[in-house]
């Protein structure tokens, strides 16, 4: 019987999220919403800052992931690291999201219970998490340029640090 239910529940909490998501969509001037499948849609705030919203059914929470930069083998260093590092470790400057590496793209990822979200304070999330990742980019960029100039005065010793 438990299990039952607690098949019963993900499916509500999957139609609660694409209900949520399609009155978003709707009626939302802030983005450009796009429905992937039953737990995903794309979100394009603008031409270079697109993010994805993402049903957990493990978790029932909202999972917004956006990339921010790109990193190449000469960026992978320790001051690039550590200053994601820092601004995980205090969340005010990442404004409760966190950076995430995935293969060669840093991106930001915000997770919040989907039940405790009311339609309106999910346009306001929304728009602080772009906010955040618009922030963000030029900010990794210019490390990202020091990294590569650092780098590129540095002999290869085929370590990547």
């Amino acid at each position: 019987m438990a299990a039952r239910f607690k098949v019963f529940e993900e499916k509500m909490s999957r139609v609660f999220f694409k209900e949520t998501m399609e009155k978003l969509s709707a009626s939302w001037q802030g983005a450009y919403c796009r429905e992937l499948d039953d737990a995903s849609w794309l979100l394009v705030f603008s031409q270079d800052l697109t993010a994805s919203a993402d049903y957990c059914p493990f978790t029932e929470q909202l999972v917004l992931f956006a990339p921010v930069i790109t990193l190449d083998s000469q960026t992978r260093n320790a001051n690039f690291l550590l200053r994601l590092l820092n601004a995980n470790f205090s969340w005010d400057e990442t404004k409760g999201a966190c950076f995430a590496i995935e293969q060669d793209i840093v991106a930001l990822v915000w997770r919040h219970p989907l039940k405790a979200l009311e339609h309106v304070e999910l346009q306001d999330a929304l728009s602080s998490f772009s906010e955040t990742v618009s922030n963000w980019k030029p900010r990794l960029a210019d490390v990202e340029q020091t990294a590569e100039m650092t780098a590129s005065s540095v002999p290869d010793n085929g370590l990547i640090c």
